[in-house]
C-alpha cells in the first residue's frame, strides 16, 4: 500500500529535494509551508507520517504540533535547527516521535520515516505498547521511555543502540540478518560486505553494555552465517 506523508517545512528548495527523495521511493508526498494549511491537508489526506518545521509560519511550531497530538497518533518528524538537551526533552514531551537537525541527509530522514512507519505497523509495538515493561534478568526495559536499568541503574545507550535493541526484541526468537537490521534502521540495503560492518559494530557496542560476558551474550546471539537473534523474553 502506497505511504502517503505530509511534508510541512518552510524553505521551498528543502520541501523540493524531500518530495523528489520520497516519490522515487514510492511514496506519496504532500507537501505544505504553513501551519494552517497543513492542519487542513492532515484532516483532509490523512497521511501515514508527518514531517515538521518549527519554525512554520502562520502557527507557532509547538502548537502546531499539540494539534495535531489530540486528533492522531500518527509518527510526527521534527526538522529543527537546535539539538540540546533541553530542546530535545521540549520536543518529545509535544508529541514528536523523533527529530532530525538542519542541515540533515535524506538518507538519514529515509531511514528515521522507515523505521517510524515499521514500528506503527508492526503487532508486537502497536498493541498494548503503551505501558509495555520488558523484565530480562537483571534489566528493566521501558520500550516507550526508552530507557533501560540494570540492577536498577540506568544503562546509557545512544539512540542507536536502543532502537536495535528494540527491534531485536520485538522480533525475539527470530534470526535477523545483517541486511535486514542495516536496511531497517539505517535506510540502506548493502552493496558489498564491509556495509554490513555497521551492525557488527554496533551489535557489539550493545552487548558491552547489557550482557553480563560480552564474550559470551546470552540475550543477543549469533546465529553463524545467518545474523542476530534476541533469546526469548517473559515481560510483565
Amino acid at each position: 500500500m502506497l505511504k502517503k506523508m505530509l511534508v510541512v517545512l518552510s524553505d521551498a528548495k528543502t520541501r523540493y529535494l524531500v518530495k523528489t527523495h520520497f516519490v522515487t521511493k514510492g511514496y506519496k508526498v504532500i507537501l505544505c509551508k504553513n501551519g494552517n494549511n497543513a492542519l487542513d491537508l492532515f484532516k483532509v489526506e490523512q497521511p501515514n507520517i508527518l514531517i515538521f518545521d518549527i519554525m512554520i509560519s502562520e502557527i507557532d511550531g509547538y502548537m502546531f504540533c499539540l494539534n495535531i497530538r489530540k486528533e492522531s497518533s500518527i509518527p510526527i518528524i521534527l526538522v529543527t535547527t537546535f539539538s540540546t538537551i533541553i530542546d530535545r526533552l521540549i520536543n518529545f514531551k509535544i508529541g514528536v516521535d523523533d527529530y532530525i537537525t538542519k542541515p540533515f541527509y535524506l538518507s538519514e530522514l529515509e531511514a528515521k520515516v522507515k523505521f517510524l512507519l515499521w514500528r506503527t505497523n508492526t503487532p508486537e509495538v502497536t498493541n498494548g505498547m503503551l505501558d509495555m515493561t520488558i523484565y530480562i534478568a537483571d534489566f528493566q526495559i521501558d520500550i516507550i521511555k526508552q530507557q533501560v536499568l540494570k540492577c536498577q541503574q540506568a544503562v546509557n545507550l545512544t539512540k542507536i543502540e536502543f532502537t536495535l535493541l528494540e527491534l531485536l526484541i520485538t522480533k525475539a526468537g527470530e534470526t535477523l540478518s545483517r541486511n535486514f537490521i542495516l536496511n531497517t534502521i539505517w535506510g540502506y540495503t548493502p552493496k558489498r560486505y564491509a556495509d554490513t560492518k555497521l551492525v557488527d559494530v554496533h551489535i557489539s557496542r550493545l552487548r558491552s553494555k547489557i550482557e553480563k560476558d560480552p564474550r559470551n551474550p546470552a540475550l543477543i546471539v549469533t546465529d553463524w552465517g545467518k545474523g542476530y537473534k534476541f533469546n526469548q523474553f517473559q515481560s510483565q
